[in-house]
């Protein structure tokens, strides 16, 4: 195991990551004028992630203390707003009314909460990713219940919010097990320094690739070509 989730390992992957989150970026501004409404705020959701990650690495390299956690305290509000927007004109029919509002509500006023009182803004907002990474799934498993229930035939290889959909669902799926597998390592009194390390670049790793697999998503949801159909009112 060690040949394969080793540092150099974790550096490859990282180096790949760093310019792969650009790619969907890219094919986003050329494809632009021809997004659907839905693919437009995937753009949005890919860009933001691509800037949080370029300004992640820059804060980390300037700040005197290598701190760069305030910056997630600014995306995680972000993106659960961009990807609650897209969701609500997708799902709003099948839950009860004024509930996305409502999560919204419940969500920012947690947000603003734990960054203020429990996380400060130079510690990783652990709690509200651990949120947003339960409300994306269910959103993801929301709107795979809402396919089922049509009565029309759609075909999904053309649909972007259904690759989206799969990305996020493995994503934040893996996102809660990797909080499990940390937090259980937190208990454990490893055999040597060696084996702890090992833990913390296995955990790396994995977080990695499934931000490669998230970001594949992305790039598939913004190259598909959705039929033109009368689109829901997005708000």
């Amino acid at each position: 195991m060690s040949e394969l989730f080793n540092e150099s390992t974790r550096s490859l992957m990282v180096a790949i990551y760093g310019w792969y989150v650009f790619v969907p970026v890219l094919v986003g501004l050329i494809f632009f004028k021809k997004l659907n409404k839905p693919q437009v705020l995937i753009f949005y959701i890919t860009l933001l992630s691509g800037l949080n990650h370029l300004a992640s690495k820059i804060v980390r390299s300037v700040a005197t203390d290598h701190n760069n956690a305030w910056v997630f305290h600014v995306y995680v509000p972000l993106i659960f707003w961009l990807t609650w927007r897209l969701y609500k004109a997708e799902l709003e029919k099948i839950f009860f009314r004024g509930f996305f509002n409502l999560l919204l509500g419940v969500c920012f006023s947690f947000f603003i909460v734990n960054s203020l009182f429990i996380q400060d803004l130079k510690t990783v907002p652990s709690n509200g990713i651990f949120v947003i990474s339960g409300v994306f799934i269910m959103f993801g498993f929301s709107y795979f219940y809402s396919l089922l229930k049509q009565t029309q035939f759609k075909s999904l290889e053309k649909e972007p919010v259904f690759w989206f959909t799969s990305g996020v669902i493995m994503y934040y799926s893996s996102t809660i097990l990797i909080f499990l597998l940390v937090f259980s390592n937190l208990e454990v009194s490893y055999r040597s320094l060696e084996e702890e390390k090992l833990a913390t670049v296995i955990v790396s790793i994995l977080n990695v690739f499934f931000n490669l697999v998230l970001v594949t998503s992305y790039l598939i949801a913004l190259w598909v070509k959705p039929p033109r159909l009368v689109l829901n009112n997005f708000s």
